[in-house]
């Protein structure tokens, strides 16, 4: 037996990040200083306008953006979890 091998998932599924899964992708980026800050925005946006939204804006900008024109990237989830 592979030690720790039962830590890992037992099952990796990953789906569009579409508006719908708002609370997992929510979770996801909550779950890191940077990421709950940045939103994905540093990949779309010039780095100045990244920055000058730093937060909230940011936030507001992804779920707008996955609104209105769809998903910008996608959810894994691990043993049914959000996890990336």
């Amino acid at each position: 037996m592979i030690v720790g091998y039962d830590l890992l998932p037992k099952t990796i599924e990953c789906y569009p990040a579409s508006i719908k899964l708002k609370e997992d992708i929510e979770k996801i980026f909550d779950d890191c200083a940077d990421a709950r800050n940045c939103f994905c925005a540093f990949w779309h946006l010039p780095k100045k306008a990244c920055e000058d939204n730093w937060g909230e804006a940011n936030r507001r900008w992804f779920f707008e953006t996955i609104r209105n024109y769809g998903p910008l990237g996608i959810i894994a989830y691990s043993n049914g979890e959000p996890a990336g």
